[in-house]
């Protein structure tokens, strides 16, 4: 009695748990930003036109809505999304008089509502038009920025002309001055240094109201960056492919180290060696074993190719290295010992054996299999449901780890797309450790894109709420290189010279094989044979189109084999 009060106790205890209890989900949303390009006075009214731009990234931003009003003698207000290309633009019938001008934005659930304008407009007075040319991205610690501004101004009577007057500019919302403009335009550096880098400073150029004319305000967008800077070392400068090379060096930038840093050692001008991260000091060493660099004199560099946008690669200065020849064979063992010329003619003996040739065609096969990437089962592998899952709160979230099918590591590069059917998508990428999460998904089928660079896509779809099965789920992704590997198999099982003989060839020996039976058109064949040795052991990734031209080739081999 006493145990099943117990049981009882426990299963009311699990119901009233939430779904999860980890931290609470913290949504964070970027902040808009309205920029006004001009107000032109045109015959019977004004022509007022600009964009909506998320103030972070500066990338315009498409299909929210955008509204004007104007109101004084008369009144007028109007509405509309923005186009394409994040802009708005309104003809405004107005009389003459002197209006306040109001234009504003609405936020959402992904974005924080901009900061409205409120102007006063004199549809009397001549209105000006200023542009403002500036570069998207300027080094923080830079002495000088080089400015472009344009000015021209019309009564609405007839065309354009040039303003005569002074800009005056602002950067960060700090005062840097006014600037003379001529014949309607201005060309000057604005001195530095801007601020911290990763950070974006708006750069404001605005024509003062007065007696004769309207404001008028223009603001860009600019990237602060920073250089980095590698330093390089290697000992010693001569060795011998049984020995190591000890390599260390440093990485900085403008504000000082950088600490945390992938750095790959490689051939100058060639194929990469080795990665190592830095320390807290921006410090990197390790070893690099002579068999693993070319024979003869080559020379080293260290490569930084970073993930911040904000921060410049950098390549060091090259170190330049010898790697000796290996040393000779000692044959004094084989001739002075009588036990090892015995051994020697034992091996000789079984190697005849046809069960040796056997055995060593197996550890040939395990070895090739070793060094070509397995093609296991892609897609979503859902968690498994407990005992009390049953008695869990419907679930609308999606979480888990995005992995490689070949061995379960982690893909830190991944992105998944969650588009539910009535809703809008949501994008989300993979921490280091190919994590990810989504919360808060509206009810009904949900469809889940997966991709990641060197691997092919995955589509799967479900429906929410659930239970706890996607809570904790994987992801496993098939690398593009083991789906080649695939596709020269299909086509190389045909033309092998006998039964399972195509999993102990390299593709350069079926190559050879073919060519000298003929049996197929063997230009197709080295098409696919380079494609393979080159996707699936070169350096460089292979893309999708490189599957593509895989499968399209591997299928005509078959057909005609």
């Amino acid at each position: 009695m006493r145990l099943a009060r117990a049981l009882l106790c426990l299963i009311a205890v699990a119901a009233s748990l939430p779904a999860r209890a980890d931290n609470p989900v913290i949504h964070v949303r970027a902040r808009l930003r309205i920029d006004l390009d001009a107000v032109e006075r045109v015959p019977g009214g004004v022509l007022v036109h600009g964009s909506l731009r998320d103030d972070a990234s500066d990338e315009p931003v498409a299909g929210r809505v955008v509204a004007v009003s104007l109101e004084g003698p008369s009144f007028w207000h109007y509405a509309e999304p923005t186009g394409p290309d994040g802009s708005f633009r309104w003809r405004v019938p107005l009389p003459l008089g002197t209006y306040r001008l109001h234009i504003g934005a609405g936020g959402g659930e992904d974005y924080v509502a901009p900061t409205a304008i409120d102007r006063t407009l004199d549809v009397g007075r001549r209105t000006p038009t200023v542009t403002l040319q500036l570069p998207a991205r300027v080094a923080a610690h830079a002495a000088a920025m080089h400015v472009v501004v344009e000015a021209h101004e019309t009564d609405g009577m007839g065309p354009p002309r040039a303003y005569e007057g002074r800009v005056r500019l602002r950067v960060g919302g700090e005062p840097r001055g006014d600037v003379p403009v001529e014949d309607g335009h201005a060309d000057f550096d604005l001195p530095g240094p801007f601020g911290r880098a990763g950070n974006r400073i708006e750069v404001t150029a605005e024509i003062p109201e007065d007696e004769e004319r309207n404001g008028a305000l223009v603001s860009k967008s600019v990237l602060l960056t920073t250089t980095s800077q590698l330093a390089l070392g290697a000992t010693p400068a001569r060795l011998s492919p049984v020995e190591s090379l000890a390599v260390t060096g440093a990485l900085r930038d403008d504000d000082g180290p950088i600490a945390g840093a992938e750095v790959v050692l490689g051939i100058e001008n060639g194929a990469d060696l080795a990665t190592f991260t830095t320390d807290e000091h921006g410090v990197f060493d390790g070893e690099i074993r002579g068999r693993d660099l070319p024979g003869g004199a080559a020379f080293i560099e260290a490569r930084y190719r970073p993930r911040e946008e904000w921060r410049d690669g950098s390549v060091s200065p090259t170190v330049p290295i010898d790697v000796l020849p290996a040393p000779p064979a000692a044959v004094w063992p084989y001739v002075i010992s009588p036990l090892v010329t015995l051994l020697a003619a034992l091996v000789a003996f079984f190697a005849r054996d046809r069960r040796w040739r056997r055995w060593f065609a197996v550890a040939r096969r395990v070895r090739r299999r070793g060094t070509v990437p397995a093609s296991t089962t892609p897609g979503l592998a859902e968690s498994r449901r407990g005992i009390l899952s049953s008695l869990r709160r419907p679930d609308h979230g999606l979480s888990g780890v995005v992995v490689d099918a070949a061995d379960d590591r982690p893909i830190p590069t991944a992105t998944l797309v969650a588009r539910p059917a009535d809703s809008v998508p949501r994008a989300a990428t993979v921490d280091e450790h190919g994590r990810f999460a989504f919360e808060e998904l509206p009810a009904g089928e949900l469809i889940v894109s997966v991709a990641a660079p060197g691997y092919v896509s995955e589509h799967f779809t479900r429906a929410l709420p659930h239970r706890g099965e996607l809570r904790g789920a994987r992801v496993r992704l098939v690398p593009v290189r083991a789906r080649i590997f695939d596709a020269w198999r299909r086509a190389a099982a045909p033309l092998s010279p006998a039964g399972r003989a195509v999993e102990t060839m390299t593709p350069r020996e079926l190559l050879a094989h073919v060519e000298r039976k003929r049996l197929v058109p063997h230009e197709r064949l080295a098409a696919l044979t380079a494609l393979v040795e080159s996707a699936v052991w070169g350096a460089r990734a292979p893309s999708a189109e490189d599957l593509t031209a895989a499968e399209e080739i591997a299928s005509e081999l078959k057909a005609d084999s």
